[in-house]
């Protein structure tokens, strides 16, 4: 149903719906009258003391046509259209806000996407299912920093999809480090965070500008932070924040953090796995050992009711990854890594740190320095003992013994997959057929000794035990940096 518009100002009364009565109301100040639900009534209020009588026959016509119908004041209607432009404005700041991910906010509790932790203390990993890009774009990156006790490293990580709803497919590989690790910087965050800028740098130039916007970027510190007092890892970590946000990339409330080292064992289990092609269907996983500078982790998929009653309950996760369950045996040993074991062999934690740290691991006579957290230490070999295997292999063994290892029998009987420090001293003994040796030559007797002991007398593997050493697979550095990648790009939004 219409009516007649009757405005002075509106030359041309014409019959319109009601929204353009609503839009001539507001163009020629007039009133607006309820007649009945959806019906409204326009009439001009412009010289009205002149138009009485006209009024009058108006509002005659109002009453005859439609019997108790009110006329509204100016001041109700100016209410009125206030109150609609407020709804209005409401509706689309949500729609506006829903699809905004400019900065992503994340539950520290649950965390959503490919990995959730439950809120109780022992963590369950849920996996929701196959990386899916929500993005329409072909290409989408993500960059993960790997800050360790030795050094950090960057991993710049280029995915391909066909489309929204389309599975990612994982394609390519930045690589950068830098040494030392942020834990060097304790009395110093500012420069801590600047050793990074280079490798951000590098980022920009890999990363096409016109998605740098929609590339999310995480920091995840490792057992080096873990081990520095709370004070100065807190400093660091907001040096960091600060500098990401100089980027135009996208930076998560949660961007930058120490990592746990349970999620450091799954996620480094995840990245072998899903590398290899072993988290198909009807697939066989393989375990992966890692040793970092500060921490080394443990974690494979057991199978034999003999674990599940022997070990401890809060070495049990439980992962849903790719349709498909997966019930892991993971753990992390804080201060078992190769350099936090180095100091602990040459009696670092006992002496002050002026003392000069001495060893039979070292070579008979040798003295040098080395700098280890920031803070640089006189070394030198036990002159009063003959440096030899056996003496070191006991002060290594004593060191592993001390952390009560769980002997796990089944794990012998997995596919071993060894990294990190594992490989890069396989390299430098030449186990590998590589020539190069690095310059750490006086502590790679000792180094070899601690793996050795770690292997043998901590995890109960026997020298006849078959081991696969690896620093990369398909061109991508063997880490936790992929399945931190697939987390990083669920929990902003970027896949699912």
């Amino acid at each position: 149903m219409t009516f007649p518009v009757i405005c002075r100002r509106c030359t041309d009364p014409k019959f319109t719906t009601d929204l353009t009565l609503i839009s001539a109301a507001v163009q020629c100040r007039i009133r607006i009258c309820n007649i009945t639900p959806g019906i409204s009534v326009i009439k001009s209020v412009e010289d009205h003391t002149s138009d009485t009588k006209n009024a009058k026959i108006f509002h005659k016509f109002i009453g005859d046509m439609f019997p108790g119908a009110k006329v509204l004041t100016m001041y109700e209607v100016k209410g009125r259209v206030l109150g609609l432009c407020i709804v209005v404005a409401v509706v689309i700041f949500i729609i506006i806000m829903s699809g905004y991910n400019r900065v992503a906010k994340v539950d520290p509790q649950i965390k959503p996407g490919l990995v959730q932790w439950s809120a109780g203390p022992q963590k369950d990993f849920q996996f929701s299912g196959q990386a899916i890009a929500n993005d329409i774009s072909e290409d989408i990156y993500a960059i993960v920093f790997d800050a360790g006790s030795t050094g950090s490293r960057i991993h710049i990580l280029q995915f391909k999809s066909k489309g929204k709803g389309k599975s990612l497919v994982l394609v390519s590989e930045k690589f950068d480090h830098v040494k030392p690790g942020l834990s060097s910087y304790g009395h110093d965050p500012v420069q801590g965070a600047e050793s990074l800028r280079k490798m951000l740098n590098l980022a920009l130039s890999v990363v096409p500008s016109s998605l740098q916007h929609d590339t999310p970027i995480t920091l995840k510190a490792t057992a080096g932070l873990r081990l520095l007092p709370e004070k100065n890892s807190t400093e660091i970590l907001k040096s960091v924040r600060h500098l990401f946000r100089e980027y135009h990339f996208l930076v998560p409330d949660d961007a930058v953090m120490i990592m746990d080292g349970v999620d450091e064992g799954v996620l480094s289990w995840m990245t072998v796995n899903f590398l290899l092609g072993r988290l198909k269907a009807g697939s066989k996983t393989v375990a992966a050992l890692d040793l970092g500078g500060g921490s080394t982790q443990i974690t494979f998929n057991p199978t034999e009711q003999s674990t599940f009653s022997s070990v401890p309950q809060d070495f049990i996760k439980t992962v849903q990854l790719f349709k498909k369950q997966h019930v892991l045996y993971t753990h992390s040993y804080l201060g078992l890594g190769l350099k936090a074991a180095r100091f602990s062999i040459l009696g670092g934690p006992r002496k002050v740190k002026s003392a000069i740290l001495s060893s039979v691991c070292l070579p008979s006579g040798h003295k040098g320095h080395w700098k280890y957290n920031g803070i640089v230490f006189n070394i030198s070999g036990d002159s009063s003992l003959k440096s030899e295997f056996a003496l070191c292999w006991a002060k290594a063994e004593q060191l592993v013994k001390s952390f009560l290892l769980n002997k796990v029998d089944e794990l012998r009987k997995n596919e071993l997959y060894l990294f990190s420090y594992f490989y890069d001293r396989a390299v430098d003994a030449g186990i590998l057929a590589f020539k190069t040796l690095r310059s750490e030559k006086p502590f790679l007797a000792m180094d070899l000794t601690y793996i050795y002991s770690l292997l043998h007398d901590g995890y109960q593997l026997d020298p006849s035990d078959s081991i696969v050493l690896k620093k990369k697979i398909n061109d991508v550095e063997l880490s936790w940096a992929v399945g931190a990648a697939f987390q990083l790009l669920s929990s902003t939004g970027k896949a699912r």
